[in-house]
């Protein structure tokens, strides 16, 4: 799964590799073009404008369905992998279908769009300092779903802390910091 922005993954052409070896370890491959994928009108890629993890989530909960009503699925199987934006999906989608998925492999998510890279991020939330209502990051990240889930916490464990991103090590170290007294 992927499912971002300006990305379209169902084309007539050879599936990536990885996709190819699901296939050959016996694995029912299966993926679909959510809203916001590219390639397509406006009035498709628009849906997910300041809404990152809203349509393509919902699409991608359709295709579930789908896939749990074919005779050949056994629906108690059914997992999904996502690199990187579709990390980011895969979260969403196990945090939003509960039970009905058996698993998830989410490869370097984003988990946080406010330590995200600035250029893209505020290409689909919008830029806070000209946009008069609060940024919608927090409400689009895996950790402020609602939904109870059995999936383990994205965050990384205290023996991989020492590779952060740039923002985020920024963020440790200004909390940190003792606060500079008042004027």
């Amino acid at each position: 799964m992927y499912g971002g922005p300006g990305v379209q993954r169902v084309v007539d052409d050879w599936p990536p590799l990885t996709l190819q070896l699901f296939t050959r370890a016996g694995y029912v491959v299966f993926e679909l073009d959510n809203r916001g994928s590219g390639n397509r009108e406006p009035k498709f890629e628009a849906p997910i404008y300041l809404h990152l993890g809203g349509a393509e989530v919902e699409d991608q909960l359709l295709g579930l369905a789908h896939l749990e009503s074919q005779p050949w699925i056994d629906p108690s199987r059914i997992a999904v992998f996502g690199h990187s934006y579709g990390g980011f999906m895969t979260l969403m989608c196990l945090a939003a279908a509960g039970t009905r998925l058996r698993a998830g492999v989410s490869v370097a998510p984003v988990t946080d769009w406010r330590l995200y890279d600035t250029h893209y991020t505020e290409r689909y939330l919008g830029d806070r300092r000209t946009i008069p209502r609060p940024t919608s990051a927090p409400r689009c990240s895996p950790r402020s779903c609602d939904q109870p889930t059995a999936a383990p916490d994205p965050r990384p464990r205290r023996r991989q802390r020492r590779r952060r991103p740039h923002a985020a090590a920024l963020v440790v170290a200004a909390r940190q910091r003792p606060a500079a007294p008042g004027p």
